[in-house]
């Protein structure tokens, strides 16, 4: 045995994640490793005291490290035990609603009574996860080498990117832009070309190539400006001495 205190974890800061014995294990029975995956990542988002939460299907896939539509799938054999009901609406995401295992001799399926403890924090899973993946710190770090965003700047990102995280993950978007193009776009870019997806709705089907194709021309333009402005700026500077005398030799 190691010398020196053992620490034993602490639950009172919330951060770890509670799961219904009954529930965790219907699902592994019912729906294997897979279902087990999905069914854990959905408890992890649920609102604590409603037990629903509504993560895209892409986020679903990132977490589990698996395509879309094995996470569509998955999710369709949790809803057909019994385990997760779907509210299911056109042109918005699915709400999923995290339900209690059906009891042993009757089969039967209660709708809703928290499946976890409620923390003592009052952060809830959903909130936490938002905080450590898209927060002010998180857009800012994509920004800082190259562009660094103003206070206004990165409010408005900060809360962009979380507006629109159903749709597009704008922060893994930077980071492949970077790779791509060697530059991340200059905040007031990526501010403009967010809202004017906001302005088009769900009229653009797919949006990774949309902002790829948009930001691109926008980078462009602002770019272009910014070497005007620039020159500008430099003309307005005044001529030292130095600069004057030495283009007087020149031309001697």
């Amino acid at each position: 045995m190691p010398e020196g205190k053992i620490d034993i974890r602490d639950l009172r800061d919330g951060n770890f994640l509670w799961l219904d014995k009954a529930a965790l294990k219907l699902v592994s029975l019912k729906a294997g490793n897979r279902g087990v995956s999905v069914y854990s990542w959905l408890c992890y988002y649920a609102n604590i005291r409603g037990q629903d939460c509504f993560p895209s299907m892409k986020t679903l896939a990132r977490h589990c490290n698996v395509s879309s539509r094995t996470v569509m799938r998955t999710i369709k054999r949790l809803e057909s035990i019994g385990i997760v009901a779907i509210d299911r609406t056109k042109g918005k995401g699915n709400v999923y609603h995290l339900l209690n295992a059906p009891t042993s001799d009757m089969g039967v399926t209660r709708v809703v009574t928290p499946l976890s403890p409620l923390p003592v924090t009052p952060m809830s899973p959903e909130q936490d996860l938002i905080e450590q993946d898209i927060s002010k710190k998180t857009v800012a770090s994509l920004f800082q080498i190259e562009r660094k965003p103003s206070p206004a700047e990165l409010k408005a990102l900060t809360a962009l990117f979380l507006e629109l995280k159903d749709r597009i993950d704008l922060v893994l978007f930077v980071k492949t832009y970077r790779k791509k193009h060697g530059s991340v776009p200059a905040p007031a870019v990526m501010i403009n070309v967010c809202d004017q997806f906001k302005a088009q709705g769900q009229g653009v089907r797919k949006a990774w190539p949309w902002f790829e194709r948009v930001v691109r021309a926008e980078a462009g333009l602002f770019n272009a400006a910014e070497q005007v402005r620039e020159h500008e700026e430099i003309k307005k500077q005044p001529v030292s001495i130095g600069h004057v005398l030495s283009q007087m030799a020149l031309q001697t």
